[in-house]
């Protein structure tokens, strides 16, 4: 779902992904976005939250995207984005989706 709505995002205007951290599937996904012609900023591991608000300072959204199976409270990473005031492009259900809905605190997205 990440490729797909950031291929969509940079038909319609030059897409940036800040990357921070490391997971089992980085190099695959961002193999991905760059096939589909996103730009990639990959900064690795970002534990101090002095960086981590300059990361997001050039952010316009934190993409807060699983598969549609998951079903979750809130994950580390929707906590980080809020701390931080950085708005949710949110597709998790449960008490995200309702969070950024309630809250407006980003949009929330399905696959369609």
């Amino acid at each position: 779902m990440i490729t797909s709505f950031l291929g969509e995002v940079n038909q319609k205007k030059k897409a940036v992904l800040h990357v921070i951290g490391n997971g089992e599937q980085k190099e695959k996904l961002l193999s991905e976005v760059k096939a589909a012609g996103v730009q990639v900023i990959d900064h690795g591991v970002v534990y101090d939250e002095t960086k981590k608000q300059e990361i997001f300072d050039q952010s316009q959204f934190g993409l807060n995207l699983m598969v549609d199976t998951v079903f979750v409270g809130l994950t580390m990473k929707s906590l980080d984005y809020m701390s931080h005031d950085l708005p949710l492009i949110n597709n998790i259900k449960g008490d995200t989706w309702k969070i950024v809905e309630e809250e407006q605190i980003g949009f929330n997205i399905d696959d369609q």
